[in-house]
């Protein structure tokens, strides 16, 4: 009887962030649904070299490619490689899975407009190339939301003595000259906490005058104080979508895309976007009451009834506030409710309907089918990269 070749295959990822280790489990999972292989993989941080043990040998890599020099040393492997990283590298044509900045924005951008902010911020890195595209999608984002842009831009800081201290300098003084109240994209956790961190120093509120979201890491986001909300990237759906495309390499076939981009799956809300900054107290009691009891059987006179206000004048002022009815946001909130308990709950289907507002899990599966094209249980193992 012959056995199957078991395939030895490098990861080349940090393993010090949520992201790193997400991806990895996406990996394991593909592996204990495909494999066998033999993993090689050596803890490693954020800033960390991510080099191969000299004389490695094997079939395979799936290595986040951050530099020039780094893609030049593994393309010396001859084997195939796929690349999980979001920084293009001219000149470099791994076949690569990364997080679509276009869908990271969209999302971020509409998590603080449901939040009646209308004023974004975008702070990343500036010297870095795959930060400002980052920053060109929430520009984009922001344009078709019709919201107010404002970007980071270092400024000549006096009397610091250091990198660091002017960095912070610099930030402080920009979140002061900011339009308020302004949600703050946060290119990564760290630039985050840096602004959280700033905001209070100089006596900013958050969230009611900056709100800020960054990427989820559910350790690091609780650590800041208010703790940050993060956008939750399908980091396991990358793992899993490398691992696939890695298999096809090794055994020779033809990739159906070179390139696969994935929208993330939700966002992780905290208290440093736990606002609503809209200054018509009868359309924020409104908000209020739907996301409070989205729930419960809900309908817009039910909505209208309980605040004591015609629903035709509550109609009017709510789409002049959101853009949107009030039947929508009922629809709106339900939806991306169901999908994050989908996403990062274990919970069976029929509770997950039940805790979003449909009366049936047959209903919601109608609804998830209509939004993404997947059942339930697939919408689920697709966040989860299962």
């Amino acid at each position: 009887m012959l056995t199957k070749h078991t395939r030895r295959v490098a990861l080349l990822v940090d393993t010090s962030t949520a992201w790193g280790r997400r991806l990895v489990h996406g990996v394991l999972t593909y592996t204990q649904m495909h494999g066998p292989w033999d993993l090689w993989l050596e803890p490693r941080g954020q800033g960390e070299s991510l080099r191969l043990p000299k004389g490695w040998c094997g079939d395979g890599i799936i290595a986040r490619v951050s530099t020039l020099a780094m893609a030049k040393e593994l393309q010396q492997q001859a084997v195939p490689i796929v690349n999980v990283s979001g920084i293009r590298i001219p000149g470099i044509d791994f076949p690569r899975v990364f997080t679509d900045n276009d869908g990271f924005a969209s999302l971020a951008v509409s998590h603080f407009v449901d939040r009646g902010i209308r004023n974004v911020a975008y702070i990343g890195i500036p010297s870095r190339a795959y930060s400002l595209d980052r920053q060109e999608a929430v520009a984009r984002a922001c344009t078709a939301a019709d919201c107010n842009f404002e970007v980071y831009r270092p400024c000549r800081a006096a009397n610091t003595s250091g990198a660091w201290e002017r960095d912070r300098v610099s930030i402080g003084i920009w979140l002061k000259a900011l339009p308020k109240p302004i949600g703050i994209l946060a290119w990564g956790v760290r630039r985050g906490s840096d602004v959280i961190e700033e905001a209070v120093h100089h006596g900013i509120l958050i969230p009611e005058e900056v709100a800020v979201l960054g990427d989820d890491d559910e350790l690091l986001c609780e650590a800041v104080q208010p703790p940050m909300s993060g956008v939750i990237v399908a980091c396991e759906q990358i793992g899993l979508q490398a691992g696939e495309m890695l298999e096809n390499l090794m055994s020779g076939k033809r990739l159906a895309r070179n390139e696969v981009a994935l929208s993330p799956t939700g966002i992780a809300a905290r208290a440093s976007t736990d606002v609503l900054a809209v200054e018509d107290t009868d359309v924020a009691a409104a908000i209020r009451l739907i996301r409070n009891h989205a729930s419960n059987p809900l309908t817009v006179k039910n909505v209208a009834d309980s605040l004591a206000i015609s629903r035709r004048s509550l109609e009017r002022r709510f789409q002049d506030v959101l853009r949107r009815t009030i039947g929508e946001e009922i629809t709106r909130v339900r939806l991306e409710r169901a999908k994050l308990l989908l996403a990062t709950t274990d919970m069976p289907v029929p509770a997950v309907a039940q805790a979003s507002g449909y009366g049936s899990p047959e209903y919601l599966a109608t609804i998830i089918k209509r939004d993404t094209g997947l059942t339930p249980r697939q919408y689920r193992k697709q966040a989860r990269g299962r």
